[in-house]
């Protein structure tokens, strides 16, 4: 036999061991399943969209407007096998939502779950995680499974989607005086319980309540703040209002959901004009006459 063909038997001979020691891979992994109503798929390019819980309460499926949970299930488990959940981004792991009480139960998620939930299984019954998040990040959430020294695993992607508005910050351009009938841009942004930015929202946009001298509130996609026009009256300073209804939620600071102010009333705006117009035009030849005359009978600016 020659040396060439000794070589491709002991390579042939390499391949089959490496093949024999590798189970199939139904043999080594269970079934995971994602149980949710949110919308995504759970890739890096379309994560699943998490709502932050609203009003601290979790729930884990009930609609795309309140699922506030993933449930992940591990099925065709055997006794030994190990089964390990890894959170990042900001989710969090509970082992079991039941043990919150109800569905309509309120809860301090905030200070629960953990970012790791591992667990050796004694019998073959399914193995069940929640992961949520309170802010608006994406993560990922990787599930392994360790069976006879061999490990298979599946990453899912979820991100965080803003609770409901809870307080009115960062505002910007609310006058303290106005001419008559001036106007001026003021600029805020909205945050839910937990600091998310919470963006474009109809409580704000629609159902926002505001004094009569400010404009309808609208949402800057561009710079990402709500916008409203502040008009002042023709004879005397206002107060000013603009907020929206917020429920005071246990174990947080009290909503701050409204802003106010005082602007005071300097005049009309047009007659304000003209005197600085007129102003200007006296100083204009107040200069050329100065030229022309001595300094003894030169005229004072004004």
């Amino acid at each position: 036999m020659s040396k060439k063909i000794i070589a491709v038997a002991a390579a042939a001979a390499l391949a089959l061991t490496a093949l024999v020691g590798i189970a199939p891979a139904s043999a080594t992994q269970g079934t995971l399943a994602i149980t949710t109503t949110a919308g995504g798929t759970g890739t890096s390019a379309d994560p699943y969209k998490i709502n932050v819980p609203a009003q601290n309460l979790l729930v884990a499926t009930t609609s795309t407007t309140t699922t506030r949970a993933l449930t992940i299930t591990v099925s065709g488990l055997a006794t030994g096998d190990v089964v390990r959940v890894d959170a990042t981004g900001g989710f969090k792991l509970l082992s079991a939502i039941s043990t919150l009480g109800s569905v309509n139960e309120y809860v301090n998620v905030s200070t629960l779950g953990a970012t790791t939930y591992s667990k050796t299984t004694t019998t073959n019954a399914d193995v069940v995680v929640y992961g949520y998040t309170t802010g608006t990040a994406t993560g990922t959430i990787v599930s392994s499974l360790t069976r006879t020294g061999l490990t298979s695993t599946n990453t899912l992607y979820a991100k965080g989607v803003a609770g409901d508005p809870y307080n009115i910050s960062a505002l910007s351009g609310a006058p303290t005086s106005l001419a008559n009938a001036a106007t001026a841009a003021t600029t805020f942004t909205v945050t839910d319980v937990f600091g998310n930015s919470v963006e474009n929202n109809s409580t704000v946009t629609t159902a926002a309540s505001k004094s009569a001298n400010m404009g309808s509130v609208t949402w800057d996609s561009s710079a990402k703040v709500y916008k409203s026009t502040m008009t002042a009256g023709t004879s005397s300073t206002f107060l000013w209002d603009m907020g929206f209804t917020a429920t005071d939620i246990a174990g947080f600071a009290v909503s701050a959901p409204k802003v106010s102010g005082v602007v005071n009333y300097t005049g009309d705006s047009s007659l304000t004009a003209q005197v600085a117009s007129l102003k200007s035009d006296y100083n204009k030849l107040a200069t050329k006459y100065n030229k022309l005359v001595p300094q003894s009978k030169r005229v004072a600016k004004k």
